[in-house]
Parts: structure tokens; C-alpha cells; sequence
């Protein structure tokens, strides 16, 4: 591997001797390169040297060749005899350097490469042009979009994406219905390259494929688009396939287009619970105001824990306080999913007026998991009047809220709660041991700071 990054190194001076190499069917490179290569002066003698030393058959001999034509015999080891069973790998190393170092004048020799008996060789190939970007590539890749093995269509499509020339559009939407699920993933990717709105529709319908890579590559096109995806994803959220649906919302999160807050909302009533709840991450990401009481209804009504927390942790993004009443509120539910939903946005907002009420209330509550999140949650405000009731928390029966409410102490960051916290590294459950701990420097420090 050494040698391969010394002679990317070497960069375009290293170019005709690779290209003779590759070339070569018969490997008489000793004569060929030593000329070639040899007499490139700008190539250094450290990065030669490594390559020579490296033992590779190809790499060593047009290495040393460069070497013995720059008269440095002190490190020449004697030219290594290529057996032709490497040929394929020696043609294709060459074709994998050619294409880190990125040289136009590779470019005619690596397409006649295309056409290579052997297929590890076709595949690098095509991979080259695609790292070379040349337009003159475009034409014989699109050849090989059809090539016989699957490797080097995909290899072929992710090159054509690359080069981003028109010219490919037709043949890679051909590519969306291939055979094999990769050259529909590397198809889809290159088309997002490319940008042509006319695409859209056609990677939506990609978000229906079985395969999952397929359907991340639509994704991923369908955001590098953008803007123009944006209504025909909104159409896609009333789509019939729960999948589709879900997928729509996941793209339309990543844009964060305020023109989709509106058809987010209305599909947080979807009948599909999976769907609700990347809906309502969706909305936390655009952070439309619009969402946060569709949002809240969504914590107080819904019946799936999933697309409660999701709910929960959109506001948590929003962060508007607008919610903090109806929230505090929300302390007091009969479901424990609830409050504790409802204590975790409280933290993420930050509103002082949360804070009585979270001592009071949820601190209290009869579930440990809403005690640990409003012990959290007081960490998050930071407030002094939260140190000595979490101080108190402590002692709680549940290691988990004792855990959560040493941590809030090492973020509020009061001495007040030293004495405590050094009892708590006596703890029995370790976590406790570790938050004190951790808890402890924090404060230690932020006094340091102080003085």
C-alpha cells in the first residue's frame, strides 16, 4: 500500500510509465519503463525509494527502473521477473494509481481498458475515469452500463455520476431497473449528481425498492436535489405504501423546506405509527412554530410510546416557549409516559418556570424513568434552587434516577452539592460511582475557573 501512495505521490511524471506498463501484455517492462520513468529529475529519491523497498512486482520494478536511471545503485535490488499469471493484477494496480493521480493524458489507454478481458481490470477502469472526470469517458461507460458482470455497471454508474454530463441521464434511469439492487443504489446516486429535476418522480419510485441500500441511495439523491423534490415528496406523504411514506419524511426532514411544516402536520394523523413518529422528528428538524401545539397534542393523545418520544424530542428541537404551560400541565397525566415526555421537553427548553414545577412534581412522581428525566432535566436548566432537592434525589430507591440527578448536579456546577456527591462514590451501583465522580471534577474545575 506504501508504494501505491509513493507513486500517487510521484503524481503526472509517473503517468507514461504506467501507461506502457499497462500496455504491456507481455511484462517486459525492464526495458520499457527504465527510460520512461528513470528520467523524470523531479521525482524524489525518498518517495522512490520507499516504492522500491516495498516488495511489490510492478511497483518495484518501475520503481527501481526510475532509480537506476537517476544513478542511485547504492539501493537497486535486482528487477523481479513478472510471471503472467499477475498480469490482471499488476494492469490493475496501474489502473488504480493512474486514477489517484487524476492525468487526462490516461484517459484513451483506461478506456481501452474498458475492454479488457478480465473483469477486475474493467471495473478499475471504470472507477478511474470516474476519479479523472473526463467527458470523454462519458460514451464507453455508458457501454459498459451493460456490461455482463454487475460490478462494473455499478462501477460504470458511480463513474458517470462523477463526470455529471447529461449525457448519462437516459442511461442510468435505464439503470434504476437493474437486475442487481447495486447498480440501482449506484444509478440512484449518480442521478442526485446530476440534478435534473426530471429525475424525482423516478427516485421516489426508488424508495419502494426491497433493498435497502437502494432506497438509502434514493434518499441521499433526493436531497442533494433539494427544493425541486420537495412538493413531489409532499405527494409521496398520501402515498399507499407505508415504506414510501416514511421515506418521504425522512427526505423532506433533511431539505427543511418550510413549505413542507403544513403536510408534516397533517400526516402526524397517519395510520401508520411508524410514519407518525418520522413525522414528528421531520417537523423538530424544519423547527416550524407551526408544529408545536400538533406536537403536544401528539405527547398527550397518542397511544404509541414511539411516536411520543419522537413528539417529545421535536419540541425538544423547537424549543419554543409557547409549550412551557401546557407541558407543566402535562407533569400531573395519568400516563407516566406522558410526564415523562413532558419533563424531557421542559429540559430541552431551558424555562425557568419549569423548574418548581419539575422539583415538585416530577421529581416525585411515582415512575423512576419520569424522576431520572426531570432529575435531567434540572441539569439542563441549571438553576441553583434545583441543587439541594436533587441532593435529596440521591438517596432515591432507583440507581438510575440516582444517576440521572448526579449528573444534573455536575452541571449546575454548585459546591453546595461537594459533601453529597462524595458520599455518592460510595454508592452500590457503579454508574452513581462514575456520575459523582465526574460530577465532582466538573465542580472542582468551575471553581478552579472562578478563582
Amino acid at each position: 500500500m506504501s508504494a501505491v501512495k509513493s507513486l500517487v505521490k510521484i503524481g503526472q511524471p509517473a503517468v507514461k510509465p504506467l501507461i506502457v506498463v499497462l500496455k504491456d501484455k507481455d511484462l517486459d517492462i525492464q526495458e520499457k519503463s527504465v527510460f520512461l520513468l528513470g528520467q523524470q529529475a523531479n521525482s524524489t529519491e525518498k518517495a522512490l525509494i520507499a516504492v522500491s523497498e516495498d516488495g511489490g512486482t510492478l511497483i518495484q520494478v518501475v520503481a527501481t527502473a526510475a532509480l537506476h536511471q537517476m544513478q542511485l545503485s547504492r539501493i537497486i535490488s535486482p528487477f523481479e521477473v513478472v510471471s503472467k499469471d499477475k498480469v490482471s493484477f499488476i494492469h490493475t494496480t496501474v489502473i488504480e494509481i493512474l486514477g489517484e493521480i487524476k492525468d487526462n493524458q490516461a484517459v484513451e489507454s483506461l478506456i481501452d481498458a474498458l475492454k479488457d478481458k478480465d473483469l477486475d481490470v474493467r471495473e478499475a477502469a471504470a472507477l478511474a475515469l470516474g476519479k479523472i472526470k473526463d467527458n470523454r469517458a462519458v460514451e464507453p461507460l455508458i457501454v459498459t452500463l451493460k456490461d455482463e458482470d454487475s460490478g462494473i455497471r455499478a462501477a460504470s454508474a458511480l463513474s458517470l455520476g462523477k463526470i455529471k454530463d447529461n449525457r448519462a441521464l437516459e442511461p442510468l434511469i435505464v439503470a434504476l431497473k437493474d437486475s442487481d439492487a447495486v447498480v440501482r443504489a449506484a444509478s440512484a446516486l449518480s442521478l442526485g449528481k446530476i440534478k435534473d429535476q426530471a429525475v424525482v418522480k423516478l427516485l421516489i419510485d426508488v424508495l419502494k425498492d426491497n433493498d435497502a441500500v437502494a432506497q438509502a441511495a434514493a434518499k441521499e439523491s433526493l436531497v442533494k436535489i433539494g427544493q425541486p423534490a420537495v412538493k413531489p415528496l409532499i405527494v409521496a406523504l398520501k402515498d399507499s405504501d407505508a415504506v414510501v411514506r416514511t421515506a418521504a419524511a425522512h427526505v423532506l426532514a433533511w431539505i427543511k423546506d418550510s413549505q413542507s411544516a403544513k403536510p408534516l402536520i397533517d400526516a402526524l394523523k397517519d395510520d401508520d405509527s411508524g410514519v407518525r413518529a418520522t413525522v414528528a422528528l421531520a417537523l423538530g428538524e424544519i423547527k416550524d412554530n407551526r408544529a408545536v401545539k400538533p406536537l403536544i397534542a401528539i405527547i398527550l393523545k397518542d397511544k404509541d410510546l414511539n411516536v411520543q418520544a419522537a413528539a417529545a424530542r421535536a419540541l425538544g428541537e423547537i424549543k419554543d416557549s409557547q409549550t412551557v404551560e401546557p407541558l407543566i400541565v402535562a407533569l400531573k397525566d395519568i400516563d407516566s409516559n406522558v410526564r415523562t415526555a413532558a419533563s424531557y421537553v421542559l429540559g430541552k427548553i431551558k424555562d425557568n418556570r419549569a423548574v418548581k414545577p419539575l422539583i415538585v412534581i416530577a421529581l416525585k412522581d411515582e415512575d423512576p424513568d419520569t424522576r431520572a428525566v426531570a432529575a435531567s432535566a434540572l441539569g439542563e436548566i441549571k438553576d441553583g434552587q434545583s441543587v439541594k432537592p436533587l441532593i435529596v434525589v440521591l438517596k432515591d430507591n432507583n440507581s438510575g434516577v440516582r444517576t440521572a440527578a448526579a449528573r444534573a448536579l455536575g452541571e449546575i456546577k454548585d459546591s453546595w452539592a461537594v459533601k453529597s456527591l462524595i458520599a455518592a462514590l460510595k454508592d452500590k451501583d457503579s454508574n452513581v460511582r462514575i456520575a459523582a465522580e465526574e460530577s465532582l471534577k466538573n465542580i472542582k474545575e468551575a471553581n478552579q475557573q472562578k478563582k
